[in-house]
Protein backbone atom coordinates (compact mmCIF):
# COMPACT_ATOMS: atom_id res chain seq x y z
CA UNK A 1 0.00 0.00 0.00
CA UNK A 2 1.37 3.49 -1.06
CA UNK A 3 2.36 5.89 1.61
CA UNK A 4 0.63 9.02 1.74
CA UNK A 5 2.91 11.81 3.08
CA UNK A 6 0.19 14.13 6.07
CA UNK A 7 0.95 17.82 6.34
CA UNK A 8 -1.18 18.85 9.52
CA UNK A 9 -3.15 22.34 9.25
CA UNK A 10 -1.98 23.14 12.95
CA UNK A 11 1.03 22.34 14.94
CA UNK A 12 -0.66 21.64 17.57
CA UNK A 13 -1.37 18.22 15.74
CA UNK A 14 2.24 17.38 16.16
CA UNK A 15 3.99 16.51 19.61
CA UNK A 16 7.26 16.96 20.30
CA UNK A 17 9.56 17.21 22.99
CA UNK A 18 8.76 20.86 25.11
CA UNK A 19 12.60 21.73 25.71
CA UNK A 20 13.04 20.66 21.80
CA UNK A 21 14.35 23.95 20.17
CA UNK A 22 12.73 23.73 16.82
CA UNK A 23 10.05 23.09 19.13
CA UNK A 24 9.78 26.33 21.01
CA UNK A 25 10.47 27.79 17.43
CA UNK A 26 7.41 26.69 15.80
CA UNK A 27 4.83 27.61 18.02
CA UNK A 28 1.88 29.35 16.70
CA UNK A 29 1.65 32.46 15.80
CA UNK A 30 -1.03 33.73 18.41
CA UNK A 31 1.83 32.53 20.89
CA UNK A 32 4.38 34.86 19.82
CA UNK A 33 2.29 37.93 19.85
CA UNK A 34 4.40 39.84 22.33
CA UNK A 35 8.57 40.32 21.22
CA UNK A 36 11.33 40.64 23.43
CA UNK A 37 14.47 42.92 21.48
CA UNK A 38 17.82 44.12 23.25
CA UNK A 39 18.98 47.21 22.52
CA UNK A 40 23.05 48.63 23.88
CA UNK A 41 23.94 52.50 23.15
CA UNK A 42 27.71 53.83 23.93
CA UNK A 43 26.65 57.13 25.83
CA UNK A 44 27.45 60.52 24.76
CA UNK A 45 30.04 60.55 27.45
CA UNK A 46 31.93 58.32 25.48
CA UNK A 47 32.62 56.17 29.18
CA UNK A 48 29.92 54.06 29.70
CA UNK A 49 27.40 51.94 27.86
CA UNK A 50 23.60 51.53 28.80
CA UNK A 51 21.54 48.69 27.81
CA UNK A 52 17.39 47.53 27.17
CA UNK A 53 15.12 44.70 27.23
CA UNK A 54 11.95 45.74 25.79
CA UNK A 55 8.73 43.57 25.32
CA UNK A 56 6.71 44.41 22.75
CA UNK A 57 3.27 43.97 20.92
CA UNK A 58 2.16 45.01 17.92
CA UNK A 59 3.89 45.64 14.66
CA UNK A 60 5.26 48.32 12.10
CA UNK A 61 3.23 51.88 13.04
CA UNK A 62 0.96 50.18 15.33
CA UNK A 63 4.11 48.82 17.13
CA UNK A 64 3.33 49.19 21.08
CA UNK A 65 6.55 49.14 23.82
CA UNK A 66 4.96 47.28 27.10
CA UNK A 67 7.61 47.15 29.46
CA UNK A 68 11.86 47.47 29.56
CA UNK A 69 14.19 46.22 31.91
CA UNK A 70 17.90 48.26 31.51
CA UNK A 71 21.36 48.87 33.06
CA UNK A 72 24.46 50.74 32.73
CA UNK A 73 27.91 50.09 33.07
CA UNK A 74 31.05 51.99 32.90
CA UNK A 75 33.89 50.77 29.81
CA UNK A 76 36.73 49.67 30.89
CA UNK A 77 38.99 52.96 31.35
CA UNK A 78 41.57 51.80 28.70
CA UNK A 79 38.35 50.88 25.74
CA UNK A 80 36.93 54.51 26.78
CA UNK A 81 40.54 56.57 26.51
CA UNK A 82 40.87 54.50 23.30
CA UNK A 83 37.50 55.48 22.14
CA UNK A 84 37.78 59.06 22.65
CA UNK A 85 41.33 58.91 20.92
CA UNK A 86 39.89 57.14 18.07
CA UNK A 87 36.80 59.68 17.88
CA UNK A 88 38.29 62.95 18.77
CA UNK A 89 41.71 62.32 18.27
CA UNK A 90 43.66 64.43 15.37
CA UNK A 91 45.53 61.38 14.01
CA UNK A 92 43.50 59.01 11.71
CA UNK A 93 43.43 55.44 13.61
CA UNK A 94 45.29 52.56 12.77
CA UNK A 95 43.38 49.53 11.42
CA UNK A 96 45.12 47.83 14.78
CA UNK A 97 43.29 50.96 16.93
CA UNK A 98 39.98 50.47 15.35
CA UNK A 99 39.59 46.94 15.17
CA UNK A 100 41.26 46.60 19.13
CA UNK A 101 38.82 49.21 19.91
CA UNK A 102 36.12 47.72 18.52
CA UNK A 103 36.16 44.48 20.07
CA UNK A 104 36.76 45.38 23.68
CA UNK A 105 33.42 47.75 23.13
CA UNK A 106 31.58 44.23 21.79
CA UNK A 107 32.87 42.57 24.47
CA UNK A 108 31.98 45.06 27.39
CA UNK A 109 28.30 44.63 25.50
CA UNK A 110 28.34 41.42 25.41
CA UNK A 111 28.27 41.44 29.50
CA UNK A 112 25.78 43.76 29.68
CA UNK A 113 23.66 41.93 27.10
CA UNK A 114 23.97 38.89 29.23
CA UNK A 115 22.85 40.62 32.14
CA UNK A 116 19.61 41.28 30.91
CA UNK A 117 19.43 37.82 29.62
CA UNK A 118 18.98 36.30 32.69
CA UNK A 119 15.95 38.61 33.36
CA UNK A 120 14.33 37.22 30.80
CA UNK A 121 13.87 33.77 32.96
CA UNK A 122 12.39 31.22 30.59
CA UNK A 123 11.51 33.60 27.88
CA UNK A 124 15.29 33.55 26.97
CA UNK A 125 14.60 31.89 23.66
CA UNK A 126 12.38 34.56 22.28
CA UNK A 127 15.13 37.33 22.29
CA UNK A 128 14.96 38.37 18.70
CA UNK A 129 18.11 40.77 18.16
CA UNK A 130 20.23 43.51 19.86
CA UNK A 131 19.72 46.67 18.55
CA UNK A 132 23.35 48.68 18.41
CA UNK A 133 23.45 52.56 18.39
CA UNK A 134 26.10 55.27 18.94
CA UNK A 135 26.13 58.76 19.70
CA UNK A 136 25.16 61.19 17.19
CA UNK A 137 28.20 63.33 16.65
CA UNK A 138 30.91 64.81 14.14
CA UNK A 139 34.32 65.24 14.77
CA UNK A 140 37.29 67.19 12.63
CA UNK A 141 39.72 65.39 11.06
CA UNK A 142 42.82 67.59 9.44
CA UNK A 143 40.79 70.51 10.31
CA UNK A 144 38.00 69.29 8.38
CA UNK A 145 34.08 68.50 9.73
CA UNK A 146 33.35 64.93 8.57
CA UNK A 147 30.73 62.35 9.26
CA UNK A 148 31.80 59.36 10.69
CA UNK A 149 30.21 55.90 9.50
CA UNK A 150 32.29 53.74 11.13
CA UNK A 151 30.95 51.35 13.63
CA UNK A 152 32.53 51.95 17.14
CA UNK A 153 31.70 48.33 17.57
CA UNK A 154 32.18 45.14 15.99
CA UNK A 155 28.80 43.49 15.03
CA UNK A 156 30.24 39.74 14.72
CA UNK A 157 32.08 39.38 17.86
CA UNK A 158 28.58 40.51 19.35
CA UNK A 159 26.60 37.99 17.77
CA UNK A 160 29.15 35.70 18.73
CA UNK A 161 29.49 36.08 22.17
CA UNK A 162 25.54 36.45 22.67
CA UNK A 163 24.37 34.07 19.89
CA UNK A 164 21.85 36.51 19.30
CA UNK A 165 21.22 38.31 16.15
CA UNK A 166 22.74 41.99 15.80
CA UNK A 167 20.82 44.97 14.24
CA UNK A 168 23.50 48.05 13.40
CA UNK A 169 24.87 50.41 10.76
CA UNK A 170 21.16 52.39 10.94
CA UNK A 171 22.46 55.59 9.75
CA UNK A 172 24.72 53.87 6.84
CA UNK A 173 21.53 53.82 4.73
CA UNK A 174 19.89 57.21 5.61
CA UNK A 175 23.24 59.21 4.64
CA UNK A 176 23.68 56.92 1.49
CA UNK A 177 19.57 58.42 0.92
CA UNK A 178 21.12 62.39 1.11
CA UNK A 179 20.01 62.24 5.00
CA UNK A 180 23.18 63.16 7.99
CA UNK A 181 22.79 60.51 9.88
CA UNK A 182 21.04 62.03 12.62
CA UNK A 183 17.39 62.23 14.34
CA UNK A 184 16.60 58.53 13.46
CA UNK A 185 15.39 58.20 16.86
CA UNK A 186 12.62 60.48 15.59
CA UNK A 187 10.10 57.77 14.85
CA UNK A 188 10.95 55.35 17.95
CA UNK A 189 10.42 58.63 20.23
CA UNK A 190 6.85 58.95 18.47
CA UNK A 191 5.98 55.03 18.52
CA UNK A 192 6.76 55.70 22.75
CA UNK A 193 5.41 58.89 23.66
CA UNK A 194 3.37 60.05 21.37
CA UNK A 195 -0.83 59.94 21.89
CA UNK A 196 -1.88 57.19 19.46
CA UNK A 197 -5.18 56.21 21.05
CA UNK A 198 -7.31 53.73 18.68
CA UNK A 199 -10.06 55.86 18.68
CA UNK A 200 -9.82 59.50 19.53
CA UNK A 201 -5.20 60.39 19.00
CA UNK A 202 -5.97 64.17 20.41
CA UNK A 203 -3.31 65.22 22.35
CA UNK A 204 -0.17 66.48 20.95
CA UNK A 205 3.25 66.47 22.97
CA UNK A 206 6.36 67.11 23.24
CA UNK A 207 9.47 65.12 24.54
CA UNK A 208 12.12 66.95 25.80
CA UNK A 209 15.34 65.19 26.61
CA UNK A 210 18.13 66.25 28.81
CA UNK A 211 21.71 65.30 28.87
CA UNK A 212 25.17 66.41 27.05
CA UNK A 213 22.72 67.14 23.85
CA UNK A 214 19.56 69.41 24.81
CA UNK A 215 16.74 67.43 22.35
CA UNK A 216 12.87 68.43 21.43
CA UNK A 217 10.58 66.14 19.52
CA UNK A 218 7.21 66.93 18.67
CA UNK A 219 5.40 64.06 18.49
CA UNK A 220 1.45 64.68 17.09
CA UNK A 221 -1.16 62.77 18.16
CA UNK A 222 -2.12 60.18 15.70
CA UNK A 223 -3.63 57.38 15.40
CA UNK A 224 -1.51 55.44 13.16
CA UNK A 225 -3.79 54.56 10.50
CA UNK A 226 -2.60 57.43 8.08
CA UNK A 227 -0.65 55.80 5.36
CA UNK A 228 1.51 58.93 5.80
CA UNK A 229 4.63 59.17 8.37
CA UNK A 230 3.28 61.39 11.37
CA UNK A 231 4.49 65.31 11.18
CA UNK A 232 7.32 64.91 13.76
CA UNK A 233 9.97 68.05 14.56
CA UNK A 234 12.88 67.63 16.30
CA UNK A 235 14.80 70.61 17.61
CA UNK A 236 18.41 70.28 19.06
CA UNK A 237 20.76 72.76 20.95
CA UNK A 238 23.95 72.00 23.57
CA UNK A 239 22.67 70.87 26.78
CA UNK A 240 25.05 70.23 29.80
CA UNK A 241 28.05 70.25 28.01
CA UNK A 242 27.83 74.04 26.99
CA UNK A 243 27.20 74.93 30.65
CA UNK A 244 30.33 72.91 31.74
CA UNK A 245 32.77 74.86 29.10
CA UNK A 246 31.29 78.04 30.27
CA UNK A 247 32.51 76.85 34.45
CA UNK A 248 35.63 75.77 33.30
CA UNK A 249 36.56 79.14 33.16
CA UNK A 250 35.67 80.27 36.20
CA UNK A 251 35.71 78.01 39.99
CA UNK A 252 31.97 76.99 39.03
CA UNK A 253 30.42 74.02 38.00
CA UNK A 254 27.36 72.03 37.31
CA UNK A 255 26.69 69.09 39.30
CA UNK A 256 23.81 66.65 40.14
CA UNK A 257 24.38 67.56 43.73
CA UNK A 258 24.36 71.16 43.01
CA UNK A 259 20.70 70.76 40.76
CA UNK A 260 18.78 68.47 42.79
CA UNK A 261 19.39 71.17 45.74
CA UNK A 262 18.00 73.86 43.76
CA UNK A 263 15.16 71.67 42.35
CA UNK A 264 14.44 75.68 41.02
CA UNK A 265 11.64 76.12 43.73
CA UNK A 266 12.85 79.77 44.87
CA UNK A 267 12.98 82.73 42.51
CA UNK A 268 14.61 81.99 39.13
CA UNK A 269 17.97 84.33 38.00
CA UNK A 270 17.17 84.22 34.27
CA UNK A 271 20.44 85.52 32.32
CA UNK A 272 20.99 86.27 28.95
CA UNK A 273 23.42 83.76 27.53
CA UNK A 274 26.55 86.53 26.81
CA UNK A 275 25.78 88.33 30.38
CA UNK A 276 25.75 84.79 32.08
CA UNK A 277 29.14 84.36 30.54
CA UNK A 278 30.57 87.68 31.72
CA UNK A 279 29.79 87.13 35.11
CA UNK A 280 31.20 83.65 35.12
CA UNK A 281 34.36 85.12 33.89
CA UNK A 282 34.41 87.61 35.95
CA UNK A 283 33.62 86.04 39.43
CA UNK A 284 30.75 88.15 40.09
CA UNK A 285 27.99 85.51 40.74
CA UNK A 286 27.92 82.94 42.78
CA UNK A 287 27.52 78.94 41.97
CA UNK A 288 23.48 78.41 42.87
CA UNK A 289 23.09 81.37 40.74
CA UNK A 290 24.77 79.88 38.27
CA UNK A 291 23.62 76.69 38.20
CA UNK A 292 19.91 78.42 38.27
CA UNK A 293 20.59 80.53 35.62
CA UNK A 294 22.56 78.09 33.62
CA UNK A 295 19.28 75.96 33.41
CA UNK A 296 16.68 78.68 32.85
CA UNK A 297 18.55 79.78 30.18
CA UNK A 298 18.83 75.95 28.91
CA UNK A 299 15.12 75.14 29.18
CA UNK A 300 14.07 78.61 27.76
CA UNK A 301 16.47 77.87 24.88
CA UNK A 302 15.19 74.23 23.62
CA UNK A 303 11.69 75.64 24.38
CA UNK A 304 12.03 78.43 22.17
CA UNK A 305 14.32 76.51 19.73
CA UNK A 306 11.01 73.63 19.18
CA UNK A 307 8.55 76.73 19.02
CA UNK A 308 10.28 77.52 15.76
CA UNK A 309 9.67 74.53 14.26
CA UNK A 310 5.87 74.51 14.56
CA UNK A 311 2.97 76.63 12.93
CA UNK A 312 1.79 79.34 15.80
CA UNK A 313 -1.60 77.65 16.33
CA UNK A 314 0.12 74.46 17.19
CA UNK A 315 -1.50 73.34 20.32
CA UNK A 316 0.69 71.20 22.56
CA UNK A 317 -1.42 69.15 25.00
CA UNK A 318 1.08 67.40 27.45
CA UNK A 319 5.21 67.81 27.96
CA UNK A 320 7.29 64.64 28.68
CA UNK A 321 10.74 65.35 30.25
CA UNK A 322 13.43 62.83 30.06
CA UNK A 323 17.13 63.75 32.29
CA UNK A 324 19.19 62.08 34.59
CA UNK A 325 17.03 60.55 37.96
CA UNK A 326 19.14 63.28 39.79
CA UNK A 327 18.27 66.64 37.92
CA UNK A 328 15.04 65.59 36.51
CA UNK A 329 12.68 67.18 39.29
CA UNK A 330 15.01 70.60 38.75
CA UNK A 331 14.35 70.43 34.83
CA UNK A 332 10.78 69.52 35.18
CA UNK A 333 10.10 72.33 37.68
CA UNK A 334 10.73 74.60 34.73
CA UNK A 335 9.35 73.33 32.10
CA UNK A 336 6.50 73.55 33.86
CA UNK A 337 7.59 77.46 34.49
CA UNK A 338 8.37 78.13 30.63
CA UNK A 339 4.94 75.99 29.65
CA UNK A 340 2.47 77.16 32.32
CA UNK A 341 -0.52 76.22 30.06
CA UNK A 342 0.79 72.93 29.45
CA UNK A 343 0.39 69.20 31.69
CA UNK A 344 4.29 68.58 32.17
CA UNK A 345 5.25 65.26 33.18
CA UNK A 346 8.91 63.64 34.63
CA UNK A 347 8.57 60.58 33.23
CA UNK A 348 5.42 58.88 31.71
CA UNK A 349 3.62 55.72 31.36
CA UNK A 350 5.12 52.67 32.12
CA UNK A 351 8.31 53.21 34.46
CA UNK A 352 11.85 53.21 32.69
CA UNK A 353 14.96 54.69 34.04
CA UNK A 354 15.35 58.51 32.43
CA UNK A 355 19.14 57.77 32.56
CA UNK A 356 18.39 54.93 30.21
CA UNK A 357 15.89 56.09 27.51
CA UNK A 358 18.39 55.85 24.83
CA UNK A 359 18.62 51.81 24.73
CA UNK A 360 15.09 51.80 24.35
CA UNK A 361 15.02 53.43 21.70
CA UNK A 362 18.08 51.91 19.76
CA UNK A 363 15.56 48.47 20.43
CA UNK A 364 12.60 49.92 19.19
CA UNK A 365 14.58 51.23 16.27
CA UNK A 366 15.55 47.19 15.59
CA UNK A 367 12.19 46.60 15.90
CA UNK A 368 11.06 48.63 13.24
CA UNK A 369 14.05 47.27 11.10
CA UNK A 370 12.60 43.68 11.74
CA UNK A 371 9.12 44.90 10.46
CA UNK A 372 10.55 46.56 7.12
CA UNK A 373 9.43 50.03 8.34
CA UNK A 374 11.38 52.91 6.71
CA UNK A 375 12.10 54.77 9.95
CA UNK A 376 14.18 57.79 8.28
CA UNK A 377 12.08 61.17 8.41
CA UNK A 378 13.17 62.60 5.34
CA UNK A 379 12.38 66.39 6.75
CA UNK A 380 14.25 65.54 9.82
CA UNK A 381 17.27 63.58 8.79
CA UNK A 382 17.47 65.67 5.33
CA UNK A 383 17.37 62.19 3.35
CA UNK A 384 15.41 62.17 0.02
CA UNK A 385 13.46 59.27 0.39
CA UNK A 386 12.99 56.75 3.06
CA UNK A 387 14.39 53.75 3.67
CA UNK A 388 14.51 50.84 5.91
CA UNK A 389 17.33 51.23 8.46
CA UNK A 390 19.87 48.86 9.80
CA UNK A 391 22.25 45.68 8.67
CA UNK A 392 21.78 42.77 10.16
CA UNK A 393 24.25 40.13 11.43
CA UNK A 394 23.20 36.58 12.08
CA UNK A 395 23.63 34.79 15.28
CA UNK A 396 23.29 31.15 16.17
CA UNK A 397 20.97 29.41 13.59
CA UNK A 398 18.32 28.52 16.13
CA UNK A 399 17.94 32.47 16.51
CA UNK A 400 18.40 33.48 12.97
CA UNK A 401 16.07 31.24 11.82
CA UNK A 402 13.35 32.69 14.94
CA UNK A 403 14.33 36.01 13.27
CA UNK A 404 14.02 35.01 9.81
CA UNK A 405 10.70 33.62 10.28
CA UNK A 406 9.69 37.00 12.65
CA UNK A 407 10.42 38.65 8.93
CA UNK A 408 8.50 36.57 7.38
CA UNK A 409 5.37 36.95 9.00
CA UNK A 410 5.14 40.12 8.60
CA UNK A 411 3.40 41.64 5.20
CA UNK A 412 4.90 45.45 5.35
CA UNK A 413 2.87 48.38 3.99
CA UNK A 414 3.06 48.59 0.50
CA UNK A 415 5.13 51.83 -0.30
CA UNK A 416 4.21 54.09 -2.40
CA UNK A 417 6.62 54.10 -5.75
CA UNK A 418 8.89 57.13 -5.30
CA UNK A 419 9.63 55.83 -1.87
CA UNK A 420 10.47 52.09 -3.32
CA UNK A 421 12.87 52.85 -5.86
Amino acid sequence: METVLFFPLSVKDIVRDPFDPASRIDREISDRSRRLALGTRIEDDFQSLSSAMVVATGKGKYLRVLNAVTNNSPLPEYTAQLLKEVVFGDEQPTIVELQTMQTDIALAQSSAIEQLKSSAGKYVDRLLFVSVTQPEFAFTKNHQKTQWPVLLSAPQVLAENTGLSVISSFANRDILAGGTGQGLDALPAWILFADRNYRIASKNRILFRIGQTARAYFLPASDGIDSDLPDIKIASCPGLNRFDSIGSESKHSINLDELQRLNLDGNDLEIDSEKLEQLVRSGQISNSDFVRSCVVNLVNHVSDKIKSELPASTNVGEIVVHAEPEILGTFANQFRRAWPATNVYDGFGWDISNSHLQPILAATLGILSVDQLPANIPWVTGAYSQKVLGTITPGSPTNWRQLLREMADFQPPVMRLRDAV
